[in-house]
């Protein structure tokens, strides 16, 4: 899934960017998830969301929070999310480059519908899709790598993230608590996460076997651990597993 936020004051152009993605990712058979936003103040409101979209596309001039200070705010807060600028001028290309821009589009264009496409092609070419998770912990923002993340369950108002952690020959797991719910994550997870539980999501790499009522999961290098499963879905949670390890070899 590729994630696209669009901050711009005009709801008409925000609905003409929205019609160029989805008829690019239509085209090319991929998944997309696109939220829209009006001002800066709201694109800027949640970390842990505005840590895990591919792709952040601001208009430099609005009302209250600009482009400019959008990005300027990202940036402090220690998101590296790639951000892309759009608007009417050049203006403002010198200082847009300090946030670590990867692409200055101008509206007034003729270009702009291929530019912006090929703004999407860039990024994916740059950074792997799900290949990390950005979360807040505590306050500071931590990124931490898919392929490590073992095992993600709901705990009331927080949700646990098992780590790998590897020493020499030997790994087991750190466990991560955060205050946030498990529908706040699952559109940042690869294919390679499977929910087997309202409260389970597990990472297919670490699945041992299942049993008749439970997932079981390696989580250290000598350890085993049953996760609670949805048994009236054990059918389909068997086919999603085995269509994943197809789809590896």
């Amino acid at each position: 899934m590729f994630r696209i936020a669009l901050c711009d004051d005009n709801e008409q152009f925000i609905k003409f960017e929205n019609e160029i993605i989805q008829d690019y990712f239509l085209s090319s058979g991929e998944n997309c998830s696109i939220d829209s936003y009006n001002c800066g103040a709201d694109l800027i409101k949640d970390d842990n969301k505005l840590a895990n979209y591919n792709l952040i596309l601001l208009d430099c001039e609005m009302p209250g929070i600009s482009g400019l200070e959008a990005a300027e705010v990202i940036r402090e807060k220690g998101i590296n999310v790639p951000i892309a600028f759009s608007t009417n001028y050049y203006d403002f290309t010198i200082k847009g480059y300090h946030y670590g821009l990867v692409r200055y589009l101008v509206k007034t264009e003729d270009s702009f519908r291929d530019n912006i496409i090929e703004c999407i092609k860039y990024v994916k070419s740059i950074k792997k899709e799900n290949e990390y998770l950005s979360i807040k912990v505590n306050g500071v923002m931590q990124t931490y790598k898919q392929s490590d993340i073992v095992w993600i369950t709901s705990d009331k108002h927080y949700i646990k993230l098992f780590v790998k952690n590897e020493a020499e020959d030997t790994w087991n797991c750190s466990e991560i608590k955060v205050r946030m719910k498990l529908e706040d994550i699952t559109d940042s997870l690869s294919s390679a996460f499977l929910r087997v539980h309202n409260r389970n999501i597990v990472n297919m790499d670490y699945i041992s076997e299942f049993s008749p009522y439970f997932v079981v999961l390696n989580t250290s290098s000598q350890t085993k651990t049953n996760i609670s499963m949805t048994v009236r879905n054990k059918r389909d949670l068997h086919k999603k597993y085995y269509a994943y390890k197809g789809s590896l070899l």
